[in-house]
């Protein structure tokens, strides 16, 4: 029965390895001699750490050894290793602490997949979106600056088709900066894995009037209010990047706007408790199925009754949980489908 279990892990392309309770490795399968470069007679009875691990800052293995010895839960995250040839690589890991019928620690499991070659290209692509937007940028800002010149009659007066094809082409060419500009914050998202936050003492009732400004022209074009309560308009100061909660803020209504009916309402309501600062803003359209309430805030996504209503993305939303987790906030929402939403989010006072 084990001459059977070795052959089937043996047979696996997963590095697996069984360490005593003092992390000295007991066995190792064939994976791990091919990923590492060392032997199995150079492995077994010794530590990990002193062949091809050890490569992480300390806080990071401190953290891991807490979360598999001292709570006795399953470990999982990514490496950097070393082969035996000084190569280095990255591995996907799981560490397992198998406990005797005292819930006591026995052995500990460790299962890593090589991704290095994922990583890479996972780095290519981004570097390519990221060089990409930034070539896109400094046309589609030119377009911009030429349509604009046109509607303000720099260079004569316009007809009224005129007025109406130039209109066309300044709207398209805003949608597509506002692509470029959230494919280059997808792309540095990506690439660092955070946002780079500037935090500013801000009245937020400012930065609501601006946001609803903003969107006021797309509005009114579908005869849509936009309702400011009382409450929104009280002074109350935080602690944001305000071009960063602006956007934020910016996607979630004009995604409002976007898939609202005519003469229908959006309404912005806020409320504040010891800590925490709360506004809303909630709309009459045509709602998030319930089957995708879970996947609204995936890069891409797009709800199936969204694709054929209007243009859009998939990332607006990506974004914007993005940065109000960088706020230490939190992104929810409530929706019934043909009948409305209502998104909240949650910022900290203090």
């Amino acid at each position: 029965e084990l001459e059977k279990f070795k052959l089937a892990v043996d047979g696996t392309s997963d590095s697996i390895m069984i360490t005593d309770k003092d992390a000295r490795v007991l066995y190792v399968n064939k994976a791990v001699s091919e990923m590492t470069g060392f032997e199995k007679d150079e492995i077994i009875g010794k530590y990990v750490g002193n062949l091809w691990g050890g490569h992480m800052e300390k806080g990071y293995y401190e953290n891991m050894w807490h979360i598999i010895k001292d709570t006795k839960q399953i470990f999982t995250g990514e490496l950097n290793n070393r082969r035996k040839n000084g190569e280095e690589y990255i591995v996907s890991a799981k560490f397992y602490p198998l406990l005797d019928k005292n819930d006591e620690i026995n052995f500990f499991v460790g299962v890593e997949s090589d991704i290095t070659k994922a990583k890479q290209l996972e780095h290519s692509k981004a570097e390519f979106v990221s060089v990409a937007s930034h070539q896109l940028r400094t046309p589609l800002t030119g377009i911009k600056w030429f349509s604009e010149l046109l509607l303000k009659g720099q260079a004569g007066p316009l007809s009224g088709d005129q007025k109406d094809y130039i209109n066309q082409i300044f709207t398209s060419n805003d949608r597509m900066i506002k692509l470029v500009d959230d494919l280059l914050d997808v792309s540095h998202m990506d690439e660092t894995g955070h946002f780079k936050i500037v935090l500013q003492t801000e009245e937020f009732s400012g930065i609501i009037k601006e946001v609803v400004e903003e969107q006021q022209l797309i509005a009114d074009s579908k005869k849509i209010k936009i309702k400011v309560e009382d409450a929104c308009l009280k002074k109350i100061k935080l602690k944001v990047d305000k071009s960063k909660i602006s956007q934020a803020m910016q996607n979630i209504l004009n995604n409002a706007v976007k898939y609202s009916p005519s003469g229908s309402v959006i309404k912005f309501d806020c409320k504040k408790d010891s800590d925490n600062f709360i506004f809303s803003v909630s709309d009459q359209g045509i709602g998030i199925p319930d089957n995708q309430h879970s996947r609204i805030f995936e890069k891409f996504f797009r709800g199936d009754n969204v694709i054929s209503t209007g243009s859009g993305t998939g990332l607006g939303l990506y974004i914007s949980k993005y940065i109000i987790n960088a706020h230490a906030g939190k992104i929810w929402f409530e929706s019934k489908e043909g009948e409305g939403t209502t998104f909240y989010i949650s910022l900290p006072i203090k």
